[in-house]
């Protein structure tokens, strides 16, 4: 047994030493190249309104119409000394030439169209000519100017994507926003609410620790801003429980009515809230009636859609979603929390 060992590990040693070698026979072949990449002047990234763009020219930003569009990129400079580089922005109109990567465009037309806007990183030569050694390009769509808040779409518990607006009972929200705001976004909060078509008032997505349903808490979605809308306004995302990049956070789903309820119509909200007010905001909107371990029942406060309005940051509520309560498999799971009337 153990010379078929000692077997085992002269083989792995020579597999090894001679992927060691090839690796470095490569890198002598081609790594001059390689680094050379790495270092020849080019655009490194792209953005329009500050959203990224494809390096295959296939992306498709929105902008407001008749509001200034920012274009810019970060780029790699020319290594040899004397090289002038210079940047040209193809939009509307004639061009734009800048000694920096950066312009300000503005697209004129009715929401819908779309136009090409396409960034040169020029190299100026000798002879007074000049040479396009890289570019990006992109197409935008131009939407209705002014600030708003909509639920932009709707995902399963697991984040797929809900083709139709029959959904079950557990239901993850995307709420977007243009808007400006006075402060930061770490001061405004997005609630979601619930409302069964034929009731007053709409329900506050909130959540129920299992083994301490007293413990509720409203689910808040942080505000992110992701681009720029032109002038003051920015652009924000939100999802209940927020979304942390490079982790394993994940949104948490609103829930659709209580257990009985399929086949019911109803309507999803997305409201903007001052955070310092979400406390009071919550007990307007629900109170706690019974509990105990692994369920509570919760009270509709008397709120109806124009009082919700009311205590919404500038009046900031999103137009309903209206959804039917559908399970499309068959679940032996009940929900935590529900709610009377």
């Amino acid at each position: 047994m153990l010379p078929l060992l000692k077997g085992f590990r002269f083989i792995w040693l020579l597999a090894l030493a001679v992927g060691l070698i090839g690796a470095t026979v490569y890198f002598l072949k081609h790594g001059r190249a390689i680094m050379g990449d790495l270092y020849r002047p080019h655009i490194i990234l792209a953005r329009v309104a500050e959203v990224p763009l494809g390096l295959e020219g296939g992306s498709r930003v929105e902008v407001m119409a008749g509001l200034p569009v920012e274009v810019g990129c970060e780029i790699v400079t020319p290594a040899e000394e004397g090289v002038v580089s210079a940047f040209r922005f193809l939009g509307q109109g004639a061009p734009v030439v800048s000694d920096r990567c950066g312009a300000t465009l503005a697209f004129a037309g009715e929401p819908g169209q779309a136009f090409p806007v396409k960034l040169e990183y020029l190299v100026k030569q000798a002879g007074g000519g000049e040479e396009v050694i890289d570019s990006r390009q992109a197409t935008v769509v131009l939407v209705q100017p002014g600030e708003y808040l909509k639920i932009r779409a709707l995902e399963t518990a697991d984040q797929k994507p809900l083709p139709t607006l029959t959904v079950p009972q557990a239901v993850i929200p995307y709420a977007e926003a243009a808007l400006k705001l006075e402060g930061k976004p770490e001061d405004y909060a997005v609630l979601f609410f619930v409302r069964r078509v034929g009731t007053r008032s709409p329900v506050l997505q909130i959540v129920v620790p299992p083994e301490e349903p007293a413990a509720f808490r409203p689910l808040v979605a942080p505000l992110k801003r992701y681009r720029a809308w032109g002038g003051e306004v920015s652009g924000f995302a939100a999802w209940p429980g927020g979304v942390e990049p490079g982790t394993r956070r994940k949104p948490d789903p609103i829930q659709v009515g209580n257990d009985d309820d399929l086949r019911a119509a109803f309507e999803i909200y997305a409201g903007l809230f001052k955070a310092a007010d979400v406390p009071q905001i919550t007990r307007a909107c629900l109170s706690l009636k019974q509990a105990e371990e692994g369920h509570a029942l919760f009270t509709a406060g008397d709120v109806d859609l124009e009082a919700l309005k009311a205590m919404a940051y500038k009046g900031w509520l999103s137009a309903p979603v209206n959804v039917v309560r559908a399970e499309t498999a068959p679940t032996q799971s009940r929900s935590v929390w529900r709610v009377e009337p």
